[in-house]
């Protein structure tokens, strides 16, 4: 896969990528240096329904301060 070549393999500057989570993102793991952080439920543009809000994640080749991500509410 030519992506995954390029951001595990060939970047060396700092990257964040954002989604919900999905099986294409697998590859960034903690064994390949990458860090995966739950940023919130967040609405999706397309539903019509208010309580559809699936969970967003951030992942990074870097660490990211837990101080820095939104707080939890339960």
């Amino acid at each position: 896969m030519l992506f995954q070549e390029l951001v595990i393999e060939k970047v060396q500057m700092k990257i964040i990528l954002c989604g919900m989570d999905n099986c294409i993102y697998e590859y960034l793991d903690e064994n390949n240096g990458w860090n995966k952080y739950f940023v919130g439920n967040i609405p999706k543009s397309s539903s019509t329904k208010i309580e559809d809000k699936p969970p967003e994640f951030i992942w990074t080749n870097m660490v990211i301060p837990l101080n820095l991500l939104p707080r939890q509410v339960k």
